[in-house]
């Protein structure tokens, strides 16, 4: 398999004026022969798909992987590509986060394509989360695409998903006998709202959720039920006020503390009455 060299990458941020009336998000990359049509709804389900996987593995994630089902059309050396579809492939990750497939996940591999090969769908291309560094098609997926897809009209697509930003994504196609795997030709936002699409639908269900949930609530004014709980208002104080601390309750003195007293005010009894004896006595009057 021939690869071209790494060339310099294009990455699409759409903006708010490149939202259009069409299903699905246009990829073409400059001077080159190729269009692939990816609708919304799949990026939507697949989005949902990667995320799960994403968030299985602690740090790195879980990469997950399948077949991208649609149509396509050659007309002379353009080719056009309609992505109307996925179905993922189990993946028992004997290896690690990485999707590479064991035994087990090659015999649903060719099971699946069995299947898709005498149904009406067509497989279109391969797909695969990326929780790796940078964004590119790794050996395994050379290695699948060289035995399972000698057809050079089928794409690939790889997504990196974040957790806190949207996820990124690029295609991969042949040229000739030749596929550039390194990098791809356009990177993109791998979500509706960025890529044009609008709200999902399950944002819109989410938000229509909400919105049920404060419509369902009394209007402010209105008066309260007839049985509900009496509400003990809140007062604040005052800015710069400070409320008054609760009196102190002294503790009560024990008995044995009048003990002592006790044994003093006797004293004092007994040395004030002893006075009052002397003071009253008769004088002896003095010999003449």
């Amino acid at each position: 398999m021939k690869r071209f060299p790494c060339e310099e990458l294009t990455q699409l941020n759409p903006g708010p004026d490149t939202a259009n009336k069409t299903p699905f998000y246009t990829w073409q990359p400059p001077q080159k022969p190729i269009t692939i049509q990816l609708h919304f709804d799949v990026v939507d389900r697949l989005l949902l798909d990667v995320m799960k996987g994403f968030g299985a593995v602690p740090r790195r994630g879980a990469e997950v992987g399948g077949f991208l089902l649609g149509t396509r059309e050659r007309s002379g050396d353009h080719l056009t590509v309609e992505i109307q579809d996925f179905e993922s492939i189990s993946c028992e990750h004997a290896e690690g986060p990485s999707f590479v497939l064991s035994a087990n996940d090659l015999r649903l591999w060719n099971e699946a394509i069995a299947r898709l090969q005498a149904g009406a769908r067509q497989i279109v291309g391969y797909y695969r989360s990326h929780t790796r560094d940078g964004l590119q098609l790794a050996n395994e997926d050379l290695n699948l695409l060289d035995e399972y897809f000698p057809d050079h009209d089928l794409v690939s697509l790889i997504v990196k998903p974040y957790a806190t930003r949207a996820s990124v994504a690029g295609f991969f196609f042949w040229e000739g006998e030749s596929l550039r795997s390194e990098s791809t030709y356009l990177e993109f936002p791998f979500r509706r709202k960025e890529l044009g699409g609008g709200v999902s639908p399950l944002d819109r269900a989410a938000t229509a959720a909400r919105f049920g949930q404060q419509q369902s609530r009394p209007p402010a004014g209105a008066p309260a039920a007839a049985e509900s709980p009496l509400l003990t208002p809140s007062i604040d104080p005052l800015p710069g006020a400070s409320l008054p601390e609760p009196a102190k309750t002294k503790p009560a003195r024990s008995g044995w503390v009048w003990i002592p007293l006790s044994f003093i005010f006797m004293l004092l009894g007994v040395i004030l009455g002893f006075q009052i004896a002397i003071s009253m006595r008769p004088r002896t009057p003095a010999n003449p």
